[in-house]
C-alpha cells in the first residue's frame, strides 16, 4: 500500500496513474476538496482563478485531460494571447516573440539588439558555475537590458521571484543544456524547436481539473489530515485526524505531496535533519487581485494580448496582470473587462505588512495608469493572499533535492512543486514517472 499525503495536482495525478496501473494506494487530503493551489471562485457571473490561470499542456497532460474527461470542458487560449506586453517608458510595448522580430521591433535599444545577435557566435563552454543565477546567465548571453525588460518580468510572472537569486540549473535546466551543446542559446532554440504546447483553461475554470481527477479516484480520504509519520519495521504508520477522530493506517511506502513547510512538520520524528532543511526552503508571498470594469469600452488603449508585465526597474507596484477577458471565453460578460494582477514580496519586500485595502488600491492605481481608465473606483475587486505562494529555486535547493532522492531507498518519496519544477505540467509529468517506479 502506498500512502499519498496531499491532494494537490501532484498527489491527484500520482493517485490516478497508480490506479491505472492497478497499484494499491490511499490519498489523504486535509481539506474538504482536492486541488491544492488550484482554486476557482465564482462571483456574480465572473470566473476568477486564485491560483494557476491556465495549464500549458504537453502530450502527457493532454492524455490525462482526455482520460479524465476534462478535454470536453477545455478552452484553448485565444490567438491574441500569443502577444505579450511589457511596461516600458510609460506604455505597454509588445515584446518580440520571434528572433526575426528583434531587429524590426523597436522594443530593445540598438546596443541590446547587437548583444542579442552577437550571442549567436558563442561557443560551448567546457565548464560552468553550478551556482550561477538566472540573471547572471542572461547577462552573459544577452546583456543587462534584456534581463531588466524581459527576463526579470517573466521570472516574476512564473516564479514570483527575483532572477538575481534563482539558480539557472534548477529553474531553467534546458537553457544550460542548450548552452553546453551549442554555445548560443538562440542557436540551440532554433535547432530544437518542437511542437508548441497548448495553453488551456476550462469552461468552469481551472478547478475542473482536480475535481475531474478526484471524482474518478477510488481511494481518496477528504478532511483527513495526516498529523504524524512514524517509521515501523514493515514501512510507515500514518496518524491522521478525520471528522474529529484520530486514526492510523499502516502503509508500505509514503509519498509526501505537500508544501515544504508542511512536509517538515510531518517528518520531524522520522528524518529530523532533513525536516529542518525543508523548513529552510524559501517561498514567495503572492497577492492575487481580480479587478472588474463593467464598461470595457471605457478602456481605450489596451492592446490585444495575454497581459502586461512590469519590470521592477519601472515604477509600477504590481508584477503585472493577465487580461482575462481577452484570453479565454466566459470569464465575464462581453461588455466587461477582467484583470488578474499580482504582487510578490520578491519585488515588494514589505508586502506581508500591507493590509488588503492597500493591496487593492495599489493594483487599481496601476490599472488606471496603464489603461487611462476614467472611473474613480473599480466595479469589483477580489483579493486572495498566498502566504507561501511559489517555492524559490535558489542554489541551496540542490542539496535538498539530493537528500530527498536518497530517502527513496527508505521508501519515502517526495512529489511537490518545490522539487523538479513548479508548473502544473511538471507536476503531472513527475507524478507519471514516480508512479511507474513505485
Amino acid at each position: 500500500m502506498i500512502g499519498i499525503i496531499g491532494g494537490g495536482i501532484s498527489g491527484l495525478a500520482l493517485a490516478w496513474y497508480l490506479q491505472q496501473a492497478g497499484k494499491p494506494y490511499i490519498l489523504f487530503e486535509a481539506s474538504g476538496k482536492a486541488g491544492g493551489k488550484i482554486r476557482t471562485k465564482y462571483e456574480s457571473g465572473l470566473i476568477l482563478e486564485e491560483g494557476p490561470n491556465s495549464i500549458l499542456c504537453d502530450e502527457n497532460c493532454l492524455q490525462l485531460l482526455e482520460a479524465t474527461g476534462c478535454m470536453s470542458e477545455s478552452l484553448d487560449a485565444k490567438p491574441v494571447s500569443d502577444a505579450r506586453f511589457i511596461w516600458k517608458q510609460g506604455k505597454y510595448r509588445q515584446l518580440p516573440s520571434k528572433p526575426q522580430q528583434i531587429l524590426t521591433n523597436p522594443f530593445f535599444s540598438w546596443s541590446a539588439k547587437w548583444k542579442i545577435l552577437s550571442e549567436l557566435l558563442k561557443k560551448p563552454l567546457a565548464d560552468h558555475d553550478a551556482k550561477e543565477t538566472v540573471a547572471d546567465f542572461f547577462i552573459r548571453h544577452f546583456g543587462q537590458e534584456v534581463v531588466d525588460y524581459a527576463v526579470q518580468p517573466f521570472v516574476s510572472g512564473i516564479y514570483a521571484g527575483n532572477a538575481g537569486k534563482l539558480n539557472l540549473d534548477l529553474t531553467f535546466p534546458r537553457l544550460r543544456e542548450l548552452e553546453q551543446q551549442h554555445g548560443s542559446v538562440l542557436k540551440g532554440l532554433a535547432k530544437s524547436a518542437g511542437k508548441r504546447k497548448r495553453s488551456l483553461n476550462f469552461k468552469q475554470g481551472m478547478q475542473t481539473l482536480p475535481m475531474a481527477i478526484s471524482g474518478k479516484l477510488q481511494h481518496i480520504l477528504l478532511e483527513a489530515k495526516v498529523e504524524k509519520i512514524l517509521q515501523t519495521e514493515s514501512g510507515y504508520q500514518l496518524n491522521y485526524s478525520q471528522l474529529g477522530e484520530i486514526k492510523s493506517m499502516q502503509v508500505d511506502q509514503v509519498v509526501v505531496c505537500t508544501p515544504a513547510t508542511d512536509a517538515a512538520l510531518l517528518l520531524n520524528d522520522v528524518v529530523p535533519m532533513f525536516a529542518f532543511s525543508l523548513s529552510q526552503i524559501s517561498y514567495a508571498s503572492v497577492a492575487v487581485v481580480h479587478t472588474q470594469v463593467n464598461q470595457k469600452a471605457n478602456i481605450k488603449n489596451r492592446p490585444l494580448g495575454f497581459g502586461g508585465l512590469h519590470p521592477s526597474i519601472e515604477t509600477m507596484t504590481s508584477a503585472g496582470s493577465i487580461w482575462n477577458d481577452l484570453v479565454f471565453d466566459g470569464r465575464c460578460n462581453s461588455e466587461q473587462a477582467l484583470f488578474t494582477s499580482f504582487i510578490s514580496n520578491a519585488t515588494q519586500p514589505e508586502l506581508p505588512q500591507w493590509n488588503g485595502d492597500k493591496i487593492r488600491s495599489a493594483i487599481w492605481l496601476d490599472l488606471k495608469r496603464g489603461f487611462q481608465i476614467p472611473q474613480t473606483e473599480p466595479d469589483y475587486q477580489n483579493l486572495y493572499y498566498w502566504h507561501e505562494g511559489i517555492p524559490q529555486y535558489e542554489s541551496k535547493l540542490r542539496s535538498i533535492w539530493d537528500s530527498a532522492n536518497e530517502l527513496q531507498t527508505e521508501k519515502l518519496h517526495f512529489l511537490a512543486n518545490w522539487k523538479d519544477g513548479v508548473s502544473l505540467s511538471d507536476c503531472i509529468n513527475n507524478a507519471k514517472k514516480l508512479a511507474a517506479s513505485l
